[in-house]
């Protein structure tokens, strides 16, 4: 291993989760920027979606299966070395990584990417036990504020700021439109259904269908009664999904791999989901943006809360057009995300300073 030899103080990086890698990867070449003199070692998961990051590091390293060869990396590391973690709720991967390298005394750092599921992003389910790094980075004060109702000592918290929404508004302002008061849907010449995995019992109180593979079959059933007939639908299936899962609900499923986040927005008039990030992003762009997340028993989406996604709700039989003319007018607090990338590495090279 490079990094025995490297002379160096070093930063590894563990994430395993398309979100969490996301949020690695827009802050990586900032941070090898502000701290050249660390070598940085991707500790790479055999589940994991970290590839893209992989040209932006020194080295890989592959973890087993069963993280047994954790020890011995961690087991040389010096005072000034660090572990930046992204997070997952599907995995256990990162709280692995946090639990072995604060064995070895290395400080720990980790970037949460979601508004949801804090507690779960760091309690190890196998034994109940808490896997909580030395900082953790949230995207605003409403998770801030939504960790500590979780358990998580406040200590802990920095606000940030998202590097995904910072990137957004930092690189394509100009692209970040008012939103219109009205829109009418003779205009909409294409919808977007971003899916998402979601648990069968999860969607007990759904109007949209019990299974997460029922829901665009609903949606578009009452969406083309309502659009013009030459409006496209496609839909847009979730990284740990297979595009076949949707071939029969009607909508075109996109290729992901043939076609940029950008390029999909871009190509869409209407953006709907659940939760997604996708749905915030869209919005930044000036996409009209819904979400379902109330139809289908599950609250308020992080994006209504932000006051940037607009709801769409069964009770109007999914009316497009009552949505169109009841949208969001934003929030100017969507702007504090500017920065966030900065504010993310100077914390963590503060932090390195006082050790």
């Amino acid at each position: 291993m490079l990094f025995r030899t490297a002379n160096k103080n070093i930063i590894f990086i563990a994430c395993s989760d398309p979100g969490g890698c996301e949020v690695i990867a827009r802050i990586l070449p900032t941070l090898k920027k502000e701290l050249s003199g660390y070598w940085i070692v991707l500790l790479l998961s055999q589940s994991s979606y970290a590839r893209n990051i992989v040209p932006l590091v020194d080295e890989v390293v592959e973890v087993t299966s069963d993280f047994a060869n954790l020890e011995a990396l961690f087991g040389a590391s010096n005072p000034k070395d660090i572990l930046l973690c992204g997070t997952s709720i599907s995995v256990e991967y990162e709280k692995y990584c946090i639990k072995a390298a604060a064995g070895f005394k290395i400080s720990t750092f980790s970037i949460i990417d979601h508004w949801c599921h804090y507690r779960k992003r760091y309690l190890i389910s196998i034994d109940d036990e808490w896997a909580l790094p030395d900082i953790i980075f949230v995207p605003d004060k409403l998770a801030y504020e939504e960790c500590i109702a979780d358990g998580i000592d406040c200590s802990k918290l920095i606000i940030s700021g998202h590097p995904v929404l910072d990137s957004i508004i930092s690189n394509n302002e100009h692209m970040i439109v008012e939103r219109k008061n009205n829109t009418d849907v003779s205009e909409v010449r294409s919808v977007l259904y971003v899916a998402e995995p979601i648990e069968d019992h999860i969607l007990t109180h759904s109007k949209l269908g019990t299974k997460d593979i029922d829901i665009p079959k609903y949606l578009i059933a009452s969406l083309k009664n309502q659009l013009p007939s030459t409006c496209e639908f496609r839909l847009l299936h979730h990284p740990r999904e297979s595009s076949s899962k949707y071939m029969n609900s009607g909508w075109d499923v996109i290729d992901r791999e043939n076609h940029t986040k950008t390029e999909i927005i871009n190509d869409s008039d209407v953006v709907i989901g659940v939760d997604s990030m996708f749905l915030i992003e869209a919005a930044l762009y000036g996409k009209c943006t819904m979400s379902i997340s109330t139809t289908l028993g599950l609250g308020a989406s992080v994006g209504e809360k932000l006051k940037i996604v607009d709801p769409l709700h069964v009770a109007n039989r999914c009316s497009i057009k009552s949505a169109l003319n009841k949208r969001n007018k934003g929030t100017v607090e969507i702007y504090n995300h500017k920065g966030a990338i900065g504010r993310l590495v100077n914390s963590i090279a503060n932090q390195l300073r006082l050790k």
